[in-house]
């Protein structure tokens, strides 16, 4: 594309010195007036410093590019521009206070005729350069500002596809701060002062970022209300980011497609091909070869995309159609970019979305489909939708203009009223923000959200949720326009779903979904997975015909040999476990489950692996290792508060004499070899690492105390199978004196939990179910319960099940609050749990990703979960 193309080109430093000035009167500043051709003319402005010079282009949107070279000999000036076209030549004669001469570009055969004259410089705009804090790091950004005290309403700038600098928007950020209205531009991920992470950046990241910097410029003094502007993909990121910022005033999308990357980039092959005069049939078919491309490059075989592609090569319309640029491999660079968002669907992001939008269409878009966008577009106004639609036919992609047959012009330039009609867009959204109509599928009323991460309470609040999304939260009243559901949430309160981090559900899942579910626990770390057992569930979930938790599973457990349970994978060595770990890991678990008999060696190379190929491992404590291997080696949590008491005992030297069948020994030892500060020192490790803890008391606590008659007659048994049922036979095989030294054990443990929380020890509410007497769903709660026991408070409590799962996952920004963008698996109770952790058990209603279950449904499905266990298995 030649360089006067180019969106916005800015100057970042002077490429050459221009030499001496005339000495009778030099010629530096500003100079203004414009270019001539035999069929063009455009205004131009040239700056000449004493150390160089810059072009700009003002209709055609090119701002400061710099001067490759600068000479003046006596009254005479040759600038020179490099552009993709080639050197592009200006020679100018300074006489009588005018610059004239001519300007030759080697793509067009006649040179063309300037005429300028010395102006004032242009007023210079108040500019801040900033960081802002993100997900990766921070932005580096530049706010500037119009001329005048404010408030003004303020944009944020997006990028198109590729690195992309803040420098890339000034142009237009400039054209609007002329207006009256304030301007951020920032360098894209990973560009500039901007950081990034290792991979890719995703849609997602991009909208986390669009909202990090709305939220910093929403807090400025001077703004008053804050949109989004994207362009290309930028009109993909804006919707996604306003569907997630709640203060969104505004979005402007300016040749941005409504349809998927994917289909989006067949585009260009099929104008092409239409133009050629090829069938609709035709039209598909090479449609069908280019989504062939994408599903050889997420499966990395290839074979039957290239014999497809040799195939079409024969046939009479392939030269005209650019289906060639798809013959190539991509490389698994460019992969790891296109593919996460390449079947990215914008439409669920425009319905949640609750800002007006302006979009800006060409008919003779050479990238994307106009067309198609303004036929999506119309379907969305027809339903009700706040969107205005401007059209600029008879311009490209970047908006500039084409000639009579579509062909560049020397100086393509934007509509003359393009900016006129943003700034009076923007300026006319002022009351949104404030709007009582907004569009979801359920709105909750005036209900008191439980902030997790603060322990605090936000009174009065209207919570909107459309699919599986929270999309708005208001501290104002607003209502439903159109369809929707109301849900009264006065006197209620509003948590996230709860995550029970220590579940086995692969083998109990059919009668432990109705259980979970109801006790509003929506989400599990299952801890003994059968890989095609979730895979399947999953697939059902995805379908919606299956209500059930989100999953985050192992698979196999990987123990020593022989494995403490029969069916477990049992590793005898190092190699083998490496070997096990990446079977595993080729299987798609979530995690590696390590257990008790595992070989020093073995869990060494356990960790290695997992590491090597970015799997996290988690369990059981070996008795190989000790908490401080643990730690060294990332270990990404240690189950049942396993090796923290062998590391607080004073005498650790003794604890090697304990074999596995000596447990009432070695738990008297324990307890009577306690040492706090030893303990205190170990805490403070743990907080420092990245090893997570869960202390499974349910489990704990069952296998330290003696159950009878009445744990047996406890009415959750009654929605378990019978198998179950006699499974947990209360006492069998225990002595007297294994009890007395487990209850003094349990006591210890417990007496502990305040202080982990209080040391920054990172906490997982897990319960182990389905051990004895650990029921799937209301065991959660009594984990919480045990947890303010021991001496946690109920704030701390909560957020074991709530955030501390979604940070432990990285996913943070996914589930685990409820805040807009936030997943819609949610709990509505009846009483404060900042008051009493008890009243986590008093659920109103709960949401399943969306789906809301009112108490009389969660009742149902508890009565068809014991109607089913009726009778036995």
């Amino acid at each position: 594309m030649n360089r006067l193309h180019t969106l916005t080109l800015i100057v970042t430093s002077m490429l050459a010195a221009a030499g001496p000035a005339n000495a009778a009167e030099p010629p530096q500043g500003r100079w203004s007036g414009a270019a001539r051709s035999a069929t063009e003319s455009t205004a131009v402005a040239i700056e000449l410093k004493q150390d160089g010079a810059s072009l700009s282009l003002p209709q055609v949107g090119v701002l400061d590019w710099p001067a490759r070279s600068v000479s003046v000999d006596g009254e005479r000036i040759v600038l020179e521009f490099q552009s993709d076209s080639g050197t592009q030549r200006m020679t100018l004669a300074y006489r009588d206070g005018r610059l004239a001469g001519a300007w030759s570009d080697p793509r067009f055969g006649e040179d063309a005729s300037m005429a300028m004259t010395r102006v004032d410089p242009a007023p210079a705009l108040r500019e801040q350069r900033v960081m802002i804090a993100s997900a990766a790091g921070q932005l580096g950004a530049s706010l500037l500002l119009p001329e005048g005290p404010g408030p003004f309403p303020g944009v944020v700038f997006l990028h198109g596809s590729g690195p992309q600098p803040r420098d890339a928007n000034r142009f237009n950020a400039r054209a609007l701060a002329e207006r009256g209205i304030a301007a951020l531009i920032y360098d894209k991920r990973g560009v500039g002062e901007s950081t990034s992470t290792p991979k890719p950046p995703t849609f997602d990241d991009l909208a986390a970022d669009a909202t990090a910097a709305a939220s910093w410029l929403r807090a400025q003094p001077a703004i008053a209300r804050v949109g989004f502007y994207g362009h290309s993909q930028g009109g993909w990121i804006g919707p996604l980011a306003a569907s997630r910022w709640p203060d969104t005033a505004f979005v402007i999308a300016s040749s941005a497609p409504l349809v998927s990357p994917m289909r989006e980039s067949q585009w260009e092959v099929v104008r092409r091909m239409r133009v050629a005069g090829a069938s609709e049939a035709q039209v598909v078919r090479a449609r069908g070869i280019i989504a062939e491309w994408y599903a050889a490059m997420r499966s990395n075989e290839w074979s039957g995309f290239d014999q497809a592609m040799q195939a079409v090569r024969r046939e009479a319309w392939f030269p005209a159609s650019g289906l060639g640029d798809f013959a190539e491999h991509p490389d698994a660079t460019t992969a790891a970019v296109i593919l996460p968002d390449h079947d990215y669907d914008p439409l669920p992001a425009l319905h949640r979305m609750q800002a007006p939008a302006l979009w800006i269409l060409s008919k003779d878009d050479e990238s994307i489909d106009a067309i198609e966008t303004a036929a999506l577009l119309g379907q969305e106004i027809a339903a009700g939708r706040e969107i205005r639609v401007k059209r600029y036919d008879g311009h490209d992609h970047s908006l500039r203009r084409l000639g009579p047959d579509g062909s560049s012009l020397r100086w393509p330039q934007l509509p003359s009223d393009l900016f006129d009609v943003q700034a009076g867009f923007v300026k006319g959204a002022g009351g949104h923000g404030t709007s009582s109509a907004i569009s979801a599928d359920y709105l909750i009323e005036n209900i008191s959200i439980v902030d997790v991460e603060k322990g605090a309470i936000q009174s009065g609040r209207y919570v909107a949720i459309a699919g599986s999304r929270i999309v708005g939260i208001y501290d104002h009243k607003v209502s439903l326009r159109g369809g929707g559901q109301t849900i009264d949430g006065s006197r209620k309160y509003l948590i996230p779903g709860l995550w029970d981090m220590h579940f086995h559900y692969s083998l109990n899942h059919q009668f432990s979904n109705p259980l979970l579910i109801a006790n509003g626990v929506t989400g599990i770390r299952e801890m003994w997975g059968v890989p095609s057992t979730i895979e399947e569930i999953r697939a059902k979930i995805a379908s919606e015909s299956l209500i059930a938790p989100d999953l985050y599973a192992s698979g196999n457990i990987v123990d020593g040999s022989p494995p403490s349970w029969p069916w477990a994978s049992g590793v005898k060595n190092a190699e083998e476990a490496r070997l096990e770990v990446a079977e595993q890991a080729s299987q798609g678990v979530d995690f590696i489950k390590v257990y008790s008999r595992l070989s020093r060696d073995s869990y060494k190379a356990i960790a290695s692996t997992s590491k090597e190929l970015g799997v996290p491992f988690a369990g059981h404590l070996p008795d190989s290792v000790s908490i401080w291997d643990a730690i060294e080696s990332g270990q990404a949590s240690i189950e049942h508060l396993g090796g923290i008491l062998e590391a607080s005992s004073s005498k650790p030297q003794d604890l090697a004499k304990f074999t596995r069948d000596q447990r009432i020994e070695k738990a008297r030892f324990l307890v009577d070899t306690f040492d706090r500060k030893k303990f205190e020192a170990v805490a403070d490790a743990l907080a420092q690492s990245n090893t997570w803890v869960s202390p499974t008391l349910t489990v704990l606590d069952s296998v330290s105390h003696r159950k009878g008659t009445t744990d047996l007659a406890d009415t959750r048994m009654r929605y378990l199978p019978d198998s179950v049922r006699k499974m947990w036979n209360p006492g069998a095989g225990r002595s007297p004196e294994y009890y007395e030294a487990h209850e003094r054990l349990f006591e210890l443990q417990l007496s502990l939990l305040g202080e982990l929380s209080k040391r920054q020890v990172k906490l997982l509410a897990g319960t182990d179910a389905l051990n004895p007497f650990c029921y799937p769903g209301f065991s959660l709660h009594d984990e919480m319960q045990s947890m303010v026991k021991g001496g946690m408070t109920p704030s701390e409590a909560l957020k074991t099940a709530t955030l501390n799962p979604a940070l432990f996952m990285g996913k943070a920004d996914e589930f685990g609050k409820v805040e807009t963008g936030q997943a819609s698996s949610l709990i509505i109770l009846d009483a404060n749990p900042l008051d009493d952790i008890r009243n986590t058990k008093s659920i109103n209603a709960v949401f399943v990703r969306g789906r809301y279950l009112g108490r009389m449904r969660l009742d149902a499905m508890l009565e068809a979960a014991m109607r089913a266990q009726e009778g036995g298995d």
